[in-house]
Order: structure tokens, then sequence, then C-alpha cells
């Protein structure tokens, strides 16, 4: 099969900062703020696949961090985070073991790197670019719990790890994607999620409600809710029609 005919790799959820100048400088971003976050909690096989520059630390050498950074965290004990160390390597670590896997991805200083970290329920694979850098066995089971924090940027759990740099992308996958498709989002990018159709509120003469237009009981009168004469609520994906 060509690559061209391999089956598209569609992401379920997608984070792209808000301009391309955004810096992470202890700062975070809750990524439960934002569309599509609950299918995060759902993931049991999963590729997570970021574009990243880290920023040299002003304190020290320009070659040298100090400190882990966070790039990715979800979850508490049941969950896991995508970190560099303080040697420069990004990690996959298990949150609550001792499982740390090794990547064999050394992140430069203030050059961007594109990476993807691919979980098949037995194995991690690390790819640099669209270049497998390392495998691993991993004893790993995730059940996340909606009540934990997803963030880039710092430790979900704590305000510590913070990633000093760009993210340009953050784009996760519910599948474990093989090398060819690697490559082929590498190459060509990837489907993006759709979007979440909203329902929204308009009063009769099309002025979009400031708040939820509720159906309330006309005053006076039994039985079930009836809605305001004045408004009417329906579903629509962007523009009104």
């Amino acid at each position: 099969i060509s690559i061209s005919q391999m089956k598209e790799a569609k992401a379920i959820f997608e984070w792209t900062p808000t301009s391309n100048s955004f810096i992470f400088d202890n700062s975070f971003v809750d990524l439960t703020q934002t569309e599509n976050y609950q299918k995060l909690f759902e993931l049991s096989l999963f590729t997570i696949y970021s574009k990243i520059q880290m920023k040299a630390n002003d304190l020290l050498d320009d070659n040298a961090n100090a400190s882990k950074q966070t790039i990715f965290s979800i979850g508490g004990c049941e969950g896991f985070s995508i970190t560099i160390s303080t040697e420069s390597e990004i990690l996959f670590d298990v949150k609550c073991s001792k499982e740390i896997h090794q990547s064999g991805i050394y992140v430069p200083v203030n050059s961007f790197i594109t990476f993807a970290i691919v979980y098949d329920g037995l194995r991690l694979d690390f790819y640099l670019n669209n270049k497998k850098t390392f495998e691993t066995s991993i004893t790993f089971n995730p059940h996340y719990t909606q009540k934990n924090k997803i963030t880039l940027g710092k430790s979900s759990e704590y305000d510590t790890d913070f990633f000093n740099g760009q993210i340009k992308f953050l784009a996760v996958f519910n599948e474990a994607l093989d090398s060819k498709r690697i490559f082929k989002i590498y190459t060509n990018g990837y489907t993006h999620p759709d979007k979440v159709s909203a329902l929204k509120s308009f009063t009769l003469d099309d002025r979009i409600c400031i708040s939820t237009c509720y159906n309330l009981p006309i005053p006076g009168h039994m039985g079930s809710p009836t809605p305001p004469t004045e408004a009417i609520t329906y579903e629509i994906n962007g523009d009104k029609n």
C-alpha cells in the first residue's frame, strides 16, 4: 500500500497558541479550559505529537537548564507527564511509580524539534521528526478521572517543573500510529479535530442572548416549563443559518 493510500490520521484533540510569539515562561495552560479536553481522559492507546523549542535560561549558560521541565501532564497517580530532564532528554514519566522511560531525544536550545510518543498498550515508541529513536516495554494502564488537571507547561498536580520556551502545537490521536503514518503526518500534516457544535440562544429578532435563554415556567401556569415567547434555542455550527 502506498503512503497516499494509508488511512488518514485524525487528531481527537489539538492545542495551538493564540499567537506565534506566545512563550511559556513560568506560565502554563490549563487544557481543561479548552474544547474537546474530555477526550483526553478517555485515552487508552494514544499518539502524542508536538513541536517545541526550548529556550536557554538567562541565568545560566546558553546551553544549560537547571531543572526538569514539563511539556504535557495529565491526571494524578493514574496519569503521566512528558518532561525534559536536566540533561535535556525527553522522558515519559508514569506518575507515582518508578517508571521513567527515556526517549533518546535530546532537545537543543533555541531550535525547534518535532517529536511523537506512541503507546500501543504494551510499548512506547519515540520519534524525533519522523525517525524512531527508541522503543521500550511499559506496564501502564491509564484510567484517568476528570477531577484531575491537564496542563501544558508544568506538572498537572503542582506548580513546579515549568517549561521555558515555545510549544507550536500539541496534537493527540486515540490510536497507536505506526512509523509509516508518523512519516505521513510529518510530511503532509494531519487532519484536525472536528469543531464542536455549539448550542447558542437567539431571540426571535436574531439578537444573541448574553446568557442562556432558559425555558422558564409562565407565571401563574401549572405544568412543564415553557420557552418565553421572545427566545428560541437551536444548535448551530459557527454562524447562524
